[in-house]
């Protein structure tokens, strides 16, 4: 009875259709249906609509309509034809059938069940299905802040001893750095093994030409200005590398004179109110490379690499990163000279921004205290200081980050 009430109410409707039915809830589609909207069961989740390329469900309950390609979801299947033992798929794109119909449909609860016109027969859940349109949203949504959002709450920390033996507190760890950008660990000892073990608690440690866990002071062993005593900017690090590093870590293992403060800022939270402040300026910025060198004779290292400096996925309209370095950067391409203007006033525009003491946070980072920065997101820095300061750290690949979050349900 109930599927014959769904057939009347589709000729009804003018929309012609050939279904065979030998059970309730199974729609058997012929290659000239077009359209049947109908409750065939009693779960949350219904078949709405069959076309020629897309079937339609709908769940009342959350609200949710959702049109599923066809040739989305013949690659989607994750029978033992289209996946291989290892998990890696084995469909071939170059000859899979574009315009593949869907021959049959079935629905019972979750579970769908389709024939298609190739003679392929795949099963889903229509929950996991859903939830692929909600892949792009991360499941630890970010907190974009300026100095005022740390005036009201405690700065994202962890204990060492936890974040070292509790998966609990690892979890928490990758949350905040997830969602805030930076992270601080206490009660560390004083030591480069520690420094060690914080970083691959996380992950393997990303080498550069600096070494894999490096030290450094105000010795000017390197060309950089981290080696000196004088204060530095907020920037991100490696803005002269394609393989710029995901995390930063810092350790101040000593100090015995007088400031040397870290300073961190949000850049998503500056690149998110330049795009709604000035957008032809984010427009500018997020389209237009600027290039970063680094130069040290004495090693024989010559780095460069360009890439706009706010990377923004329009697709999504997500802050993807920031590479920012002005200790770092060249002078601008020149284009005409007014096209030049104007980028040289959006990177003005930014940088203001980012230079702005209320967008700032400042620490003096304890000797048992490590700074963990997003390298993607947080710009940092530091103030000038006196005496001899000691900072070990590391660098760690973003990829291998994301994948340890990932592990723990939070992206």
């Amino acid at each position: 009875m109930l599927v014959m009430r769904c057939l009347n109410r589709a000729l009804r409707s003018g929309s012609y259709c050939r279904i065979e039915a030998s059970i309730v809830g199974r729609i058997a589609v012929k290659p000239i249906v077009q359209r049947l909207s109908c409750r065939l069961h009693s779960t949350d989740w219904r078949v709405d609509t069959i076309e020629r390329h897309f079937v339609q469900v709908g769940n009342e309950i959350k609200g949710l309509k959702r049109q599923l390609s066809n040739v989305w979801l013949r690659d989607s299947c994750r029978c033992p034809q289209c996946v291989q033992p290892t998990g890696q798929s084995s469909v071939d794109l170059s000859t899979l059938d574009l315009n593949v119909e869907a021959q049959s449909v079935q629905l019972n609860g979750d579970h769908l069940r389709i024939t298609w016109s190739d003679g392929h027969r795949s099963e889903y859940s229509v929950t996991a299905l859903n939830s692929a349109f909600e892949a792009t949203s991360s499941k630890t949504p970010l907190t974009l802040w300026s100095q005022q959002h740390w005036q009201k709450h405690p700065l994202p920390t962890v204990p060492f001893q936890g974040y070292l033996t509790d998966d609990s507190v690892l979890k928490a760890a990758l949350r905040h750095l997830l969602q805030y950008g930076f992270l601080l660990i206490n009660q560390v000892p004083s030591t480069a093994a520690a420094t060690q073990q914080v970083a691959e608690r996380i992950s393997f440690i990303q080498e550069t030409f600096f070494g894999r866990l490096w030290e450094f002071t105000s010795n000017r062993a390197y060309n950089d200005s981290a080696y000196t005593t004088e204060a530095i900017g907020p920037h991100t690090d490696n803005a002269y590398l394609y393989n710029q590093a995901g995390l930063q870590v810092f350790h101040v293992l000593s100090h015995d004179g007088e400031g040397g403060k870290s300073q961190v800022v949000d850049g998503f939270y500056c690149a998110n109110l330049l795009k709604s402040t000035r957008p032809d300026e984010f427009r500018i910025i997020t389209q237009t490379p600027v290039t970063y060198s680094y130069t040290d004779n004495e090693r024989r290292n010559y780095y460069s690499y360009s890439a706009p400096l706010i990377e923004f996925d329009a697709a999504t309209q997500t802050l993807t990163k920031i590479r920012y370095s002005y200790i770092d950067r060249v002078p601008l391409v020149h284009a005409d000279v007014e096209r030049t203007r104007q980028l040289y006033q959006a990177l003005q525009s930014f940088m203001r921004l980012i230079n702005d003491p209320n967008h700032h946070v400042w620490m003096q980072l304890a000797p048992d205290e490590v700074f963990i920065v997003d390298n993607f997101r947080a710009l940092h820095g530091r103030s000038n200081f006196t005496g001899k300061r000691v900072v070990c750290g590391a660098y760690l690949p973003r990829d291998d980050w994301l994948s340890k979050a990932r592990g723990f349900g939070l992206l």
